[in-house]
């Protein structure tokens, strides 16, 4: 029964360092195939922080309305509708509406028979309307000239204005959406109205407009972001504006509305696109922001998630490999510290297999010499010595019965009559020169192994010195590798004061 359990146990270690190989392994396969989707996941993550940023800088550039603001300041009064003041303030007009964000145009009305609408679109085109009298001027270095205009080269914009702006009242300002057509397509427009108090006429309250081309706006924050390869658009009433893509590329786009998924990527020739969209509802307004741009444009982003999944990796296998070890060590130290009654004909073989070693000696028979044939003190003397140096050192095996090759003889070779006289034997000469007070130290048993018996010693490490008597002296040996070697007077002193 002790010998099945032991077998078990063996097999059970066997079994367990080839499942974490097996784990080893697998977490080596696991990791690889799971870096694509940690790769895509902070891909993913990277792009929707790229359209967040985009759209939280177009949330306050909308919700703040500062142009409006500082527009509502330059045209006040009546006064400033006349030709002579719009030549000190439109040069400087202009040119704050030209560095502002997306503005193609804007309006100011006093009411219905005075207005001014200017549109930075058409060669800074402005239109003065005061008691049905028309006037068309535009900035020109730096200067403000009056220019003869047809009704023909009235744009879209204006035409937009007079049918729907300038019979409009307001009470706060407010973003609207709009589809205006020109000659050729749709733009689309976001355009803030408010209110301004004129009190030069009695209280009146007069109409102040901007006109957001969105195109020009997905264009400033993408120009605004380190990212020149990054496009923006958005989605209004299912459809894509600017329309700038191929069919595969908007077939991804609209796919991807009805997704709970942050952001997308689709294969386009060479190169992996990435995607992600955002529904915008705020200041009036609703539509879907989105932004596609190339994974080449930020895949030095993902530098650190490759050195941190490399390094999880090394790190998994360093400490799989270690409890490997550790496991190991386990083994061989548990079948060590059997004795040898209890040692499996597994781990038997096993330290055999291994070969001599600091705790571990062959020794072909334990009287006989195979060489002349007859019994020797000297091969008594061999294993004795073995004996204390093991005792005086850290302990170990003697196999009685094996060659040096760890060839099994078997312990017939020193022809007693059976075993019994063997172990009568081996018990005198430990009597007579190493002394029974270490008797207790010293653990043996005759085994089977391969259909032959063999001796073997098993010695602990003594507390005590341990000197072999041998032709009248006493010596003392230690185990130094594979060898037991004997200390001179002086050396037995220091080792003993050393190791006490």
């Amino acid at each position: 029964m002790v010998k099945i359990s032991n077998i078990l146990k063996n097999r059970i270690t066997k079994v367990v360092i080839f499942v974490l190989l097996v784990i080893a392994l697998g977490v080596t396969v696991q990791t690889f195939w799971s870096t694509a989707k940690l790769n895509n996941d902070v891909k993913s993550r990277i792009v929707t922080a790229m359209l967040n940023r985009s759209v939280n800088e177009i949330d306050v550039l909308l919700s703040q309305n500062p142009n409006i603001q500082k527009l509502a300041t330059i045209l006040l009064t009546p006064e400033d509708f006349e030709i002579e003041n719009l030549k000190k303030k439109m040069p400087a007009f202009i040119k704050f509406m030209n560095e502002t964000p997306g503005i193609d145009a804007f309006s100011a009305k006093l009411d219905e028979s005075m207005y001014i609408f200017i549109n930075t679109e058409t060669n800074n085109y402005i239109k003065l309307v005061e008691d049905d009298n028309n006037s068309y001027w535009t900035v020109k270095d730096n200067k403000l000239h009056e220019v003869d205009f047809s009704d023909s080269r009235q744009d879209s914009l204006f035409n937009f204005f007079e049918q729907n702006i300038l019979t409009q009242t307001v009470d706060t300002a407010a973003w609207t959406y709009h589809q205006i057509s020109d000659s050729s397509n749709e733009v689309p427009y976001l355009i803030s109205s408010t209110q301004w108090k004129n009190a030069f006429t009695n209280g009146q309250y007069g109409l102040i407009s901007v006109y957001i081309n969105a195109n020009d706006l997905m264009t400033y924050f993408e120009e605004k972001t380190a990212e020149s390869d990054e496009e923006m658009f958005f989605i209004h009433n299912n459809k894509l504006m600017p329309d700038i893509f191929n069919d595969s590329v908007k077939q991804e786009i609209f796919a991807h509305i009805v997704t709970d998924e942050p952001a997308f990527n689709i294969q386009e020739s060479d190169e992996t696109i990435w995607g992600a969209l955002k529904q915008y509802n705020a200041n009036g307004l609703d539509f879907m922001i989105g932004l596609v741009i190339p994974e080449s444009s930020f895949s030095f982003l993902m530098r650190d998630t490759r050195s941190f999944i490399l390094s999880y990796t090394m790190l998994s296998l360093a400490l799989i490999l270690i409890i490997i070890l550790v496991v190991s060590i386990y083994m061989i130290s548990n079948v060590e510290s059997k004795n040898p009654d209890m040692m499996s004909e597994e781990d038997i073989l096993e330290i055999i297999k291994r070969g001599e070693s600091d705790n571990v000696e062959f020794k072909s028979t334990i009287r006989w010499n195979l060489k002349t044939n007859k019994s020797g003190k000297e091969i008594e003397f061999a294993w004795l010595k073995t004996v204390a140096a093991f005792l005086n050192t850290s302990g170990g095996f003697i196999f009685i019965g094996i060659n040096d090759d760890g060839e099994v003889l078997g312990i017939e070779n020193d022809k007693f009559q059976n075993e019994d006289k063997f172990l009568l034997h081996f018990n005198n000469l430990i009597k007579t020169h190493i002394g029974l007070e270490h008797a207790n130290l010293i653990h043996i048993a005759i085994r089977t192994i391969n259909e032959q018996s063999i001796f073997i010693i098993k010695c602990e490490e003594s507390n005590e010195p341990v000197f072999i008597k041998h032709n009248g002296l006493e010596d003392f040996y230690v185990r130094l590798g594979p060898a037991s070697r004997e200390l001179s007077v002086s050396e037995t002193i220091k080792y003993l004061q050393d190791k006490s």
